[in-house]
């Protein structure tokens, strides 16, 4: 099942997330092992950011977000969680672990 993850940012997004990225990533390239993390990035205001998931439990995403250094620090001050009916299309990412 897929997920959307949205992300409210930090006003201050670019200069709070310097030193949480690479711990973030990190997180992120062991979702993308699993196949459960497929894409995410922030708008260019930077008052949002969307992460894409697909997990067969939701649990997975509380997960990841309760240990995602963006949140445990304050780059994202809060968050939401939707169960997204994807109809079309196919999903092709670069992965970070390439």
């Amino acid at each position: 099942m897929y997920y959307i993850v949205n992300y409210k940012l930090h006003d201050q997004y670019m200069e709070k997330r310097a030193a949480h990225r690479s711990a973030h990533f990190d997180l992120i390239k062991e979702y993308i092992a699993t196949g459960e993390f497929l894409m995410g990035g922030a708008y260019d205001d930077e008052k949002d950011a969307v992460l894409l998931f697909n997990v067969e439990d939701v649990e997975r995403i509380n997960s990841f977000i309760k240990v995602d250094p963006y949140v445990l620090n304050g780059v994202a001050t809060s968050y939401s969680i939707r169960k997204w009916n994807m109809v079309t299309g196919d999903i092709k990412h670069t992965s970070l672990l390439e």
